[in-house]
């Protein structure tokens, strides 16, 4: 059975370690399955505390910012297209006049309005949108694999237990990936939610 970890357990489990962070959560930065330093420190001390309690297995389970996450997916598959298209990842980058002129005819394609007489860098509001209204437009308009959310979820799940189990040295049977249901808005964030089974 599992125990939803209400903080408490977790808590216990930090106790056991000197800690006072949230060992329950792992944030990941939007739109990236990579663990950063902090989620590593805190992936470490979790490990620690589970080593003095053996009977405990963690379920992992992938959790997303639906919003920002999908945004940060359409903006990667954005670029990922302007690339392919032959535009170099560093006008991309500098928002150059090469990387204005591909979103504009981007934008144009759309069949959304644009003044042909001024850059986008030089429209007022009563000319239409600006160079930031046209990329975000663009970028909420750039289609996602169907499943690209779900598989951000997982690889975040499945970075979490790599690195339990290859790094930190805890036995692969007491980490579980458990599939993510999106459904809940309470835990709607960028990161790996931890739960704990006896």
């Amino acid at each position: 059975i599992i125990t939803k970890a209400v903080t408490a357990p977790f808590k216990l489990l930090g106790s056991l370690v000197g800690s006072d962070e949230d060992l329950q959560r792992i944030q990941f930065a939007i739109g990236s399955a990579d663990l950063d330093d902090s989620a590593r420190n805190k992936l470490d001390q979790l490990n620690g505390a589970l080593a003095q309690r053996p009977t405990l297995t963690l379920v992992i389970t992938g959790q997303l910012n639906l919003e920002a996450d999908r945004k940060s997916l359409q903006w990667m598959e954005l670029r990922q297209q302007l690339i392919k298209d032959g535009l170099p990842e560093a006008d991309i980058d500098n928002k150059t006049a090469a990387w204005e002129k591909a979103m504009g005819k981007r934008y144009r394609e759309m069949g959304l309005p644009e003044s042909d007489n001024l850059s986008m860098a030089e429209k007022s509001e009563a000319d239409g949108p600006n160079r930031e209204e046209k990329s975000s437009a663009l970028t909420a308009a750039t289609e996602l694999p169907a499943n690209a959310l779900d598989e951000l979820a997982e690889a975040r799940a499945v970075a979490v237990k790599t690195y339990l189990v290859n790094d930190a040295g805890m036995a692969s049977d007491r980490a579980v990936i458990e599939q993510s249901v999106q459904s809940d808005a309470a835990n709607q964030f960028s990161g790996a939610e931890l739960n704990l089974k006896h």
